[in-house]
C-alpha cells in the first residue's frame, strides 16, 4: 500500500487501512502492533519494527503475511500473571514458562507484555520493557510505568547494576566433580552464530565478546543438580552456553546439548535485586521456585512435599574459574 499523507505513524495508517477493508473483521490495534514487532510487516521493502515510525508520502508498506491475523482475539493463559510488587512507578511479575515476552508472527499467541497489559488494565505502550526471558523461561521481570522509572531502570540495567540471580537444573552425569558448594566463574567469551530460531551461542576464545558467570552447586541428586548462577554480563543466552560448554546441559534445553526427553527449560529468574529507580529503596524480587526444579522429586509435581527451600548466604570461598574443555 503506498503512502498518500505526511506525519501518520505506521501503525496508525495501518490500522486504517485495515478498518477500511475488513470494516466488520474488528480489527485490534494491539495486533497490528504486535504483528509489526514480529516483523511481518516491511517499510520500502526493509523490515519495520517500530510501530511509530512517522511516515512519508509515498511510502510503500508490505505485509509479509495475511493481515486479517490482526482481526483475531489473543489468546489468554489459563491463570492470570502473578505480581510481586507494584506501585505507581514499576510492576515486578512472576513469567511463567511457556509465554513469550516478544511479539510473533501469530497475533493469538500470547505475550506477556499484551497478557499483562489487559490484565492490569493499561496500554502495552504504558510497560516499559528493560529485560528480556526467553520463551521458556520463568521468573521475575520487572517493568517500568512511568518514564522517570523507565530511566532509572534502564541506566540500571544498562551499567550491570542490577544483581540477577537464576536457578537451573542441569544434566551433570559427565561432572562428577559438581557437588554441593563447588563454584566456579566462568569467563569464557561467547559468539553468536546464525540468525533467527538457528541462532545460538558458543565459546570462542578468539572472536567471541566477554562474558563472565558466577555458578554454584546447590544440591546434587544422581546425575542432576540444582545450580545458582549470577551473570555479570548479560549476552544472549549466556547461562545456557556457558553451561553446555562446562557439560552441564539445562535439562529440556535442547538447542543447547539435552539429549533426554524434551520437556519445559529448567531456567528460572529467580532474584533479582535493584534500587527502587525512584525513591532509591533497596529491592529484592524473588519469584517462588517452581515444583520441577525440585530434585527430590523429580520434578513430579504431584509428590506432596514442603516446598523447596534454595540455600543461601554463608559464607562463600573464592570461586574456581571455569577452564576451556
Amino acid at each position: 500500500m503506498r503512502v498518500s499523507d505526511r506525519g501518520r505513524s505506521a501503525i496508525d495508517h495501518l490500522a486504517a487501512w485495515l478498518t477500511a477493508e475488513y470494516p466488520d473483521a474488528g480489527v485490534s490495534r494491539s495486533a497490528v502492533r504486535q504483528l509489526v514487532m514480529a516483523g511481518q510487516v516491511r517499510l520500502n521493502g526493509r523490515g519495520l519494527r517500530a510501530p511509530g515510525a512517522p511516515l512519508m508520502p509515498g511510502d510503500r508498506l508490505e505485509w509479509m503475511c495475511d493481515p486479517t491475523t490482526a482481526a483475531r482475539p489473543q489468546a489468554e493463559p489459563a491463570s492470570p500473571i502473578p505480581i510481586l510488587f507494584d506501585d505507581a512507578h514499576l510492576i515486578a511479575v512472576d513469567k511463567p514458562s511457556g509465554l513469550t515476552m516478544h511479539a510473533t508472527a501469530d497475533p493469538v499467541r500470547p505475550t506477556l507484555v499484551g497478557v499483562l497489559a489487559r490484565q492490569i488494565g493499561c496500554a502495552e505502550d504504558a510497560l516499559g520493557v528493560h529485560q528480556r526471558l526467553d520463551t521458556g523461561t520463568s521468573g521475575v521481570v520487572v517493568f517500568g510505568r512511568t518514564p522517570e522509572a523507565n530511566r532509572g531502570l534502564s541506566q540500571q540495567f544498562t551499567h550491570r547494576r542490577v544483581q540477577k540471580t537464576y536457578l537451573a537444573v542441569a544434566d551433570a552425569r559427565r561432572r562428577p566433580d559438581c557437588r554441593p558448594g563447588h563454584a566456579w566463574l566462568d569467563a569464557r567469551p561467547l559468539r553468536k552464530r546464525g540468525a533467527g530460531r538457528a541462532a545460538r551461542v558458543d565459546v570462542d576464545l578468539t572472536h567471541g565478546a566477554p562474558a563472565e558467570t558466577h555458578v554454584r552447586v546447590l544440591v546434587r541428586q544422581d546425575d542432576r543438580v540444582l545450580l545458582e548462577a549470577r551473570p555479570v554480563t548479560g549476552l544472549t543466552h549466556q547461562f545456557r552456553a556457558h553451561l553446555a560448554a562446562a557439560q552441564l546441559p539445562i535439562l529440556g534445553d535442547l538447542a543447547y546439548g539435552w539429549r533426554g526427553s524434551p520437556g519445559r527449560l529448567r531456567l528460572h529468574a529467580a532474584r533479582p535485586a535493584l534500587q527502587h529507580p525512584v525513591t532509591q529503596e533497596p529491592l529484592v524480587f524473588e519469584a517462588p521456585v517452581p515444583p520441577e526444579f525440585d530434585l527430590r522429586t523429580g520434578g513430579r509435581t504431584g509428590d506432596r512435599q514442603r516446598p523447596l527451600r534454595v540455600p543461601t548466604g554463608g559464607r562463600r570461598g573464592r570461586p574456581d574459574r571455569e577452564r576451556p574443555r
